[in-house]
């Protein structure tokens, strides 16, 4: 597990009769591999928005959109 310590804070959310919007911010400790970047230690603060499609009461669709160069920044993989 790359972020075992990770943790998702939902700070707002839209509703439909079959979607939901969420924006959240991950936080956890970089301690396993993640996309072939081995753990730094590094704690990361990810900010990102989430897209939830549900059909017969069931999640049929889940999208999580965040800056994946700022995450490569904040593990140390650029500059």
């Amino acid at each position: 597990m790359a972020f075992p310590d990770g943790n998702l804070d939902v700070h707002d959310m839209l509703v439909g009769d079959d979607v939901a919007f969420w924006e959240w911010t991950m936080t956890g400790t970089h301690e396993g591999e993640y996309n072939g970047i081995e753990p730094t230690g590094r704690t990361v603060d990810l900010p990102g928005v989430s897209k939830t499609v549900i059909a017969d009461g069931k999640i049929t669709e889940n999208w999580a959109y965040f800056d994946s160069q700022d995450l490569l920044a904040q593990l140390g993989g650029t500059e």
